[in-house]
């Protein structure tokens, strides 16, 4: 192949300078016998079928698929293994650009080159299925695929529900609802906001209970469209009961300081985590700290930093402790201008010791210390990390320096966790990330940090007339309250109003 294209591009260059006459008369006859010796039949080689590959994607992303369909034929008559991405990659564009008649096409080539569908196959087929109104041929695509024991993807679930609220299809919108929740995933807002419309007309619900009690267990505020749609479906419930049944009282209103709401003046109960929930958080945070310390030396060295380093923190705080507040030193002197300033540790520290008791821990990396300057002869050096732990603890604050910078919110969470119940941490880190990942490896120790953080953090607001207003943690949990012996509701929203829901008995 090489050889092929080496004599092609040496047969046109020189006939080109033949062509042009720019060649002296005693080199012309030579370059005639080159030519003349290079024009032999070439040999023809099959293209490579990461070429068709190639050609069959750029096709299809200019919206010809016909073309891209010719494509894979040849990679057929080549007989060339067709793989499933390549058939999938047909399917999406199909999808993308409308085109039923090529997805059909395509659909067969599955059956006729006996390709194995794996999860991503049957993910395309189902959503192109769903898109040109296949709907019971989706469903049993979707059951030939949970027979073979696939778990179907997140995105394919909320597919399959939309179309079935679509069509007002009752009972496989319960089914997928159900699946979601098992799952822990919680549906869009626009299609909850159907599925509830679609328990009113059908008089479920025992499903609108389920999903309150999904959104007790997931700790957090609902978004304000979706509270302003289960405050219709309870003032519709009501206009549609007989007048001598009970009826639903409902109202957007507000949390006292003590948790008492003041609409129907319930005392709502505070965060309680048990000691076998707080022991398990912590031993999983230590886990997790092992685990991201593996550096690009050794496994075994980046695990033998994390364990000295959580040795070294358990000590601090056995001696020091148990501290009263825990202070993320480089989100505290970076926020704002994202520039440090180390007089915001200070400032923010004087704020939290007002009366001179309370014992305090900056956790944070070398920029803590770096940023500290001492006088001497030659103008001023660096402190070492020893004279810097002495500067801390003579403005009574104790100093922790972890390695890796990563890692922060890992070891504060497991200062504050092993310092005590009451220690508070202060930082305005929303820990998103940590949040995500321990979401993907256990929903349900997410739940118990999620529970934690609300009831330990404090976070941080600041203006040109005040530097730190403190935000501490309620004194109530601000989830979803379900109290089925008093048929009352409080739901929180993300703006710091409630949706009071609360039934009472109407005579006539």
């Amino acid at each position: 192949m090489i050889r092929s294209v080496w004599k092609t591009s040496v047969l046109v260059r020189c006939t080109a300078l033949l062509n042009g006459r720019i060649v002296p008369s005693r080199v012309r006859p030579p370059l005639l016998v080159l030519i003349s010796n290079l024009h032999t039949p070439l040999k023809t080689t099959a293209p490579s079928l990461k070429l068709l590959r190639t050609e069959l994607l750029s096709l299809s992303k200019a919206g010809q698929l016909k073309e891209a369909l010719e494509v894979v034929h040849n990679v057929q008559q080549l007989n060339y293994p067709m793989h499933s991405n390549v058939i999938c990659q047909l399917l999406n564009f199909a999808i993308h650009w409308r085109n039923e008649d090529v997805f059909t096409t395509a659909l067969g080539l599955i059956t006729d080159s006996n390709i194995t569908c794996d999860e991503q196959v049957y993910t395309t087929i189902i959503k192109g299925l769903l898109t040109f109104n296949g709907f019971n041929e989706a469903m049993k695509v979707y059951g030939e695929m949970t027979d073979k024991g696939l778990v179907p993807r997140q995105d394919l679930l909320y597919n399959l529900l939309e179309d079935c609220l679509k069509r007002k299809d009752t009972v496989n919108s319960c089914l997928f609802f159900d699946i979601l929740l098992t799952r822990s995933l919680l549906p869009p807002t626009p299609l909850i906001n159907e599925f509830i419309a679609l328990c009113l007309e059908e008089g479920l619900h025992e499903y609108v209970m389920k999903l309150l009690e999904f959104f007790s267990v997931l700790t957090l505020p609902l978004d304000e469209e979706l509270v302003h749609q289960l405050k219709w479906y309870f003032d519709k419930c009501t206009s549609r009961a007989p007048a001598s049944d009970k009826h639903w009282n409902t109202a957007l209103t507000t949390v006292s300081d003590k948790g008492v709401c003041l609409n129907c003046d319930a005392q709502l109960p505070p965060i309680i985590l048990s000691k076998k929930q707080i022991d398990m958080l912590c031993a999983f945070i230590m886990k997790e700290i092992k685990q991201a310390s593996v550096s690009s030396r050794t496994a075994a060295w980046g695990r033998q930093v994390a364990t000295s380093q959580i040795h070294t923190l358990s000590k601090l705080i056995a001696s020091k402790g148990p501290f009263h507040y825990i202070i993320d030193g480089l989100n505290v002197a970076y926020g704002g201008d994202n520039r440090f300033r180390f007089n915001k540790i200070l400032k923010l520290c004087e704020k939290l010791n007002k009366n001179k008791d309370a014992r305090i821990l900056v956790i944070g990396g070398y920029q803590l210390i770096r940023h500290l300057i001492v006088g001497t002869v030659n103008g001023g050096r660096k402190m070492t990390k020893q004279e810097a732990t002495q500067h801390y603890a003579s403005l009574g604050i104790h100093l922790f320096i972890k390695h890796n910078r990563a890692l922060d919110d890992l070891y504060l969470i497991n200062a504050t966790l092993m310092s005590g119940g009451s220690t508070l941490l202060v930082s305005n880190d929303q820990f998103r990330d940590h949040l995500h990942h321990i979401a993907s490896c256990d929903p349900a120790m997410i739940r118990i940090l999620k529970q934690w953080l609300l009831s330990s953090q404090v976070k941080m607001l600041s203006d040109k007339k005040s530097p730190f207003t403190l935000l501490y943690p309620p004194s109530y949990a601000t989830t979803v309250h379900l109290d089925s012996s008093e048929d009352c509701y409080h739901i929180p929203t993300t703006n710091h109003h409630w949706l009071c829901v609360k039934r009472v008995i109407h005579y006539d």
